[in-house]
């Protein structure tokens, strides 16, 4: 791209930025935009200022945005980078594709249900969670309902798996475990469980019905969901003997 036409695209998506602007923030074009002209109303000083022709003018006008403009195309880039080695990464560790299809399995679609303590929720992940993790990272955050499968795994990846060092553990099916535990209870209670077990597998296992029977005793509205809890760490059990069994799961 020659130096013209990169002034002209600078020139350009800035109008269209600065168009799309709130009014609160448009009140500033006329003092950016006018930097760079005199003050002076005078005659004398209109007439000694020379005619500039349209590519001049975009030139002076692209020395004033341009800085704007790369620290935009910069923090892009940056932020391209990191989402390309987070795919990447998921790309090429197959212990988490594995064990990210099972917690898949487990859970839904879309769910809002007031006995609910996540609250609004799709694909396991809560809306508290997605702010979180948006916020965390500087990007704009929307309704859970509305995010992809592949901004789920992003999630998981980051803030479950990798947060509760599931992606240090050598044994898939130990990986497997503490990852869905601390998609179900949080990582700091999945760290604690696997802890208090000393990785043990089925100890861990075992701690999580035992957890659930308190939960509902703590709160009975709870109840409703203890089957499906059950079932879930059944699920993980039936995996944890076939692996055993066969090396596979």
């Amino acid at each position: 791209m020659s130096e013209l036409e990169e002034v002209r695209t600078i020139v350009n998506d800035s109008d269209s930025e600065m168009n799309n602007l709130p009014e609160s923030e448009e009140i500033l074009r006329p003092r950016t935009c006018g930097a760079a002209h005199s003050s002076s109303s005078s005659p004398s000083s209109k007439t000694s200022t020379p005619k500039l022709d349209d590519e001049e003018k975009m030139k002076q006008r692209a020395e004033l945005l341009y800085p704007t403009m790369r620290e935009n195309k910069t923090n892009n880039e940056d932020s391209e980078n990191t989402n390309s080695k987070i795919n990447n990464e998921i790309k090429h560790n197959e212990k988490f594709r594995n064990s990210m299809n099972v917690v898949f399995d487990n859970e839904g679609g879309f769910s809002d249900d007031k006995d609910d303590l996540g609250g609004r929720t799709n694909m396991g992940i809560t809306q508290s969670t997605y702010d979180s993790y948006c916020n965390k990272r500087g990007i704009k955050t929307k309704d859970v309902k509305n995010i992809t499968r592949a901004e789920a795994i992003e999630v998981y990846y980051q803030d479950y798996w990798k947060a509760s060092g599931a992606d240090n553990i050598d044994n898939p099916m130990g990986s497997l475990i503490l990852f869905d535990t601390a998609v179900l209870h949080g990582v700091g209670r999945a760290k604690q469980f696997y802890k208090q077990a000393d990785g043990n597998l089925d100890k861990i296992l075992q701690l999580r019905k035992d957890y659930y029977v308190k939960r509902v005793k703590e709160n009975p509205s709870q109840e409703k969901y203890i089957n499906g809890w059950n079932n879930r760490v059944n699920k993980l059990h039936n995996i944890l003997k076939k692996y055993e069994e066969k090396n596979e799961y």
